[in-house]
């Protein structure tokens, strides 16, 4: 047991270094595409990144995660290489409705949504990229079932440098603008599936298991809509943005929701990645309770104690990443779209109960509604605060799905929480947080005031005394406990 203890942590590390891989190479794409385009064609981007990832939760069906589920039932045994089979056929249809479906349709939807035709050309090659990733994603899944953490690692890698020297190349060199972006998504996407084509060959059975693939559909059908809802979190407010504002608009916010997706990826996956499978070790043991107390609340405060700085440094932040001064106004959504990444870590440290007596659907339900909510909310508030409006509507979307995961997680398998203190200073941290709006001053002095925020906000720490140096000699007994 405890070797496949240490194989889980180990390969969770490894697939979690794949998806920072992913989001690192986002951000260095953002980092260029400031360079070489305007706000609005990066609005357009924005947009089009949105539709992407909707179409990809529709159309791919989220099926090779019930690969996942399929695979190892003691039913299928003899069959593995034929669900393998099943699975890519059942993608390659998938693919195929989805250019099928959308591609005579391209000049209406560009005229219907931009008002001219110029972008009917940009949104068939949309299209080859949807196709060309859902397809990939078996290999991808394959990969993690078959515990190849290397070659996962090496095939991604290969992608992700194709990627940004293609990119480079297209925009840099041969000016092609938003179409060289796709241009080199399209050969990215298709020399990842000539790379992992091999490793599919080897697993596979030129067989349709039809059974099995309608109990995977079924299987897989509630966790679509889930699936959807919460890219709708994640993305609507672009589409709210331009329908009630200015491409320009959507390309500054895109701009400043990838540095706040970037971080994300960096902190708060990083940490659920490590202490994940802890978390699920500790479940059978007497003083798990305890030890999920402490992990959400030092490991809240460790995130804040990040997102403070950054939040407070924020329009400098803007100013290294983009030599592009029309994206420098982006600034303005980072604090409250870094305040909305404490509260997506608390979310995700909350489902421990839920995990615990496998009761997914709470999730399900609470992001669902969570992404209706913020859907309304972006029509409220954009009109009176544009990209600042769409922030806050992520913001409180946030708020509300960990209090809705929370309650009811605490009703299923109650933890006991020290909330009390911590409600204190995620409060406290707002304030500060509201701090730089308030300043238009000069870089030296505002610098200067944001350093004392800072002194304030540790002293606050000290003060509230929230770090005890017993429960932190407690925590690391709990831990060599879990590493054991």
């Amino acid at each position: 047991m405890r070797k496949q203890f240490k194989s889980l942590a180990k390969n969770s590390v490894v697939y979690g270094l794949g998806n920072v891989i992913s989001k690192a190479v986002g951000f260095i794409l953002m980092i260029i595409y400031s360079d070489h385009l305007v706000p609005e064609e990066f609005g357009i981007f924005g947009l089009f990144e949105s539709a992407f990832n909707i179409s990809v939760a529709v159309f791919s069906f989220g099926i090779e995660y019930a690969l996942l589920r399929w695979y190892w039932d003691e039913k299928f045994k003899d069959k593995k290489k034929a669900l393998v089979f099943t699975c890519l056929v059942f993608l390659f249809v998938c693919s195929i409705l989805t250019i099928v479906i959308f591609w005579n349709t391209t000049t209406f939807i560009s005229v219907k949504y931009f008002n001219t035709d110029a972008y009917s050309i940009l949104i068939k090659k949309l299209l080859i990229v949807i196709a060309l990733f859902i397809l990939g994603k078996l290999p991808m899944m394959l990969l993690r079932i078959l515990e190849k953490p290397k070659q996962f690692i090496i095939t991604n890698t290969i992608k992700a440098i194709f990627q940004v020297v293609l990119t480079v190349y297209f925009l840099a060199f041969a000016k092609r603008g938003l179409e060289g972006i796709y241009d080199a998504q399209i050969l990215a996407c298709f020399i990842y599936l000539v790379v992992t084509s091999v490793i599919m060959l080897r697993n596979i059975e030129f067989k349709i298991e039809y059974k099995a693939l309608w109990e995977m559909i079924v299987f897989q059908s509630p966790f679509v809509l889930s699936a959807i809802s919460l890219q709708l979190l994640t993305t609507a407010d672009r589409f709210v943005l331009k329908h009630l504002g200015e491409l320009d608009n959507v390309g500054i916010y895109t701009f400043g929701s990838k540095i706040g997706n970037a971080l994300k990826t960096l902190v708060v996956m990083s940490i659920w990645l490590g202490i994940n499978p802890m978390i699920m070790k500790m479940m059978n043991d007497k003083n798990n309770k305890e030890f999920y107390s402490k992990i959400f609340s030092y490991g809240t405060v460790f995130v804040l104690s990040i997102v403070l700085p950054l939040a407070l440094f924020s329009k400098e932040i803007t100013m290294v990443i983009s030599r592009n001064p029309e994206y420098h106004s982006a600034y303005s959504i980072l604090p409250i779209l870094f305040l909305a990444i404490v509260f997506d870590f608390m979310t995700k440290v909350s489902t421990t109960g839920i995990l615990i007596v496998k009761k997914p659907a709470i999730s399900a339900t609470a992001i669902v509604v969570s992404s209706i909510i913020n859907i309304g909310l972006n029509f409220a508030l954009i009109p009176f605060f544009s990209n600042i409006g769409a922030a806050i509507a992520t913001l409180i979307s946030q708020i509300i799905l960990f209090l809705i995961i929370y309650i009811n997680a605490q009703k299923q398998y109650a933890i006991p929480y020290k909330t009390k203190k911590l409600w204190l200073l995620l409060g406290f941290s707002s304030i500060l947080c509201a701090i730089p709006y308030l300043l238009h001053t000069s870089m030296m002095f505002r610098i200067l005031v944001n350093i004392a925020i800072l002194i304030v906000y540790i002293l606050l720490l000290l003060k509230l005394n929230y770090v005890k140096k017993s429960d932190i000699e407690e925590l690391k007994k709990l831990l060599s406990k879990v590493r054991r």
